[in-house]
């Protein structure tokens, strides 16, 4: 994502997000797709309309009970906030209930929310996934603020170099992320499932974001030793690949290889600034200015007040701080300068 310090603004890969709103909170008034006849509110309404802040199914039985004693109402009424997957899950459970009506709902737009925070946090741009909606909505309204990227797993083979071309070709993709200890099976980096997608990323001129070193989740972390980046590099030595997560607790090897393979990046991504390896930061002063790009973790794991909050406080050298948080993505993504 791209983001301020110190009156300069920069730029760097993140996520679609939903955190914090610059001065007020977006509230759409929009029904579930499967429930068109559902009457919808703004908050004010919302809360007017039914007296509750939130709804939950612990609620709901607690409703249904009622309903059930004599002299209770004939029905209960409900409203939800929050048409995510478990908004739309309690609506499903709520609508079979004996004796409850939803009666409304609310929910906010995650487009606004991006635009509201990234203004709030002096971002220009920020890197989203267009797969499906929110994101290219995203950038069909916002294209001067919205980077296209998409994700690929190597075991969905040719159907993958498929969906990268068509959305190079529709909607000027610009970047693609993997993580292999994630795929079903895992897929190491350097296996030859990946080759395809590595082979259409370099042939288009986009960059490959991959995630390299332990994950976070409980999975097997050998599919992503840094080590297997070597071959990598060597086999398409015109592919940019930039590296997510951390690398630990091989930063040290990452360090030597992106001595060693020039189109071969670092990004700080799911870091609070506090936390960045001092290898990296050692890096990046003495001869890796070029080669570390600023990324966040928002709103997966990082919220913007912490991020900025630690953000001075990171010993970087004055001439590094602009190609950390901004030329360094441009370069890599592609992109020109829009100040």
């Amino acid at each position: 994502m791209v983001r301020a310090l110190n009156g300069s603004r920069s730029l760097g890969p993140g996520g679609l997000g939903r955190e914090l709103f610059k001065s007020r909170m977006v509230v759409g008034a929009r029904p579930p797709p499967d429930d068109p006849g559902v009457p919808t509110c703004n908050r004010r309404q919302f809360l007017r309309q039914t007296g509750l802040v939130a709804a939950t199914i612990a609620a709901a039985r607690s409703a249904r009970l009622w309903s059930q004693a004599p002299g209770a109402n004939s029905d209960i009424r409900v409203g939800v906030i929050g048409l995510g997957w478990h908004g739309k899950r309690q609506i499903k459970r709520l609508a079979e209930m004996a004796g409850v009506r939803v009666v409304a709902i609310c929910d906010i737009d995650p487009v606004e929310v991006a635009i509201n925070t990234m203004d709030h946090f002096g971002i220009d741009r920020s890197m989203i996934g267009i797969e499906g909606d929110p994101g290219l909505r995203a950038l069909v309204e916002h294209p001067e603020r919205f980077i296209p990227s998409c994700s690929a797993d190597a075991n969905n083979g040719v159907d993958e170099v498929r969906k990268i071309r068509r959305l190079h070709d529709e909607h000027g993709l610009r970047a693609v992320g993997t993580f292999p200890a994630g795929c079903t099976p895992q897929v190491p980096i350097d296996h030859a499932r990946w080759y395809p997608i590595y082979s259409v990323c370099a042939e288009l001129g986009i960059p490959i974001f991959v995630c390299a070193g332990i994950p976070g989740p409980r999975v097997p972390s050998m599919c992503q030793h840094v080590e297997l980046l070597d071959v990598v590099c060597y086999d398409f030595p015109e592919l940019k690949i930039v590296t997510r997560h951390g690398c630990q607790p091989w930063t040290e090897l990452m360090v030597k290889l992106m001595l060693k393979w020039p189109n071969l990046y670092y990004s700080t991504s799911a870091f609070a600034p506090k936390h960045y390896d001092p290898r990296i930061i050692d890096y990046a002063n003495t001869r890796g200015a070029d080669r570390v790009i600023y990324a966040g973790y928002w709103p997966m794991g990082l919220t913007y007040e912490r991020i900025m909050g630690d953000m001075p406080h990171v010993p970087f050298r004055d001439d590094v701080w602009p190609k950390f948080l901004r030329d360094n993505a441009l370069k890599v993504l592609g992109l020109a300068d829009a100040h």
